[in-house]
């Protein structure tokens, strides 16, 4: 269920087909009611209502989309994935709303993505783009510095996956 959810999320995106973006969305609904505590369905559901909530600029998909991936994070503390669109997630409602408490609650989920596997660019990458996006609701000193720092560590880390 959750494999087919996942092929007709991506045909859908390719498409740019809303019936088709539907349709994944009920085949992930329905691989999480077969089996609740399927994180990877959760996950994909919603980093689907993600996929939707940017396209559509949707307050309610993102609350949608946080709530899926939050239960995802909580059934499987340790994906570093789950948790880098969980950020992206919060990151994309405190853009559409413009508070900085959801950016802030994103930097954290990219820093414990980090702390996890610290050489994982998707995190290291988002994480410093969403600080730009908070840096310019809330500029200060204290996220310029971090800006730095997360850009540094995201250099380091590509340089040490070419070796």
């Amino acid at each position: 269920m959750r494999a087919w959810g996942i092929a007709l999320g991506a045909l859908g995106a390719l498409r740019g087909d809303d019936a088709l973006s539907r349709q994944a969305l009920e085949k992930l609904r329905r691989a999480t009611e077969l089996r609740p505590d399927y994180a990877q369905a959760f996950s994909s559901w919603g980093r689907e209502l993600a996929v939707l909530a940017a396209k559509k600029t949707s307050v309610e998909h993102w609350a949608q989309a946080i709530e899926k991936l939050q239960r995802a994070a909580d059934l499987a503390p340790g994906d570093v994935r789950t948790l880098t669109v969980l950020g992206t997630a919060l990151a994309g409602l405190g853009d559409l709303k413009r508070n900085a408490s959801l950016y802030g609650q994103a930097v954290e989920k990219f820093r414990l993505a980090t702390e996890i596997a610290p050489d994982f660019l998707d995190a290291l990458e988002a994480w410093g783009m969403v600080l730009i996006g908070w840096s310019q609701l809330s500029p200060s000193p204290e996220l310029e510095k971090e800006i730095e720092r997360v850009f540094a560590l995201r250099f380091g880390s590509c340089m040490k996956q070419r070796e």
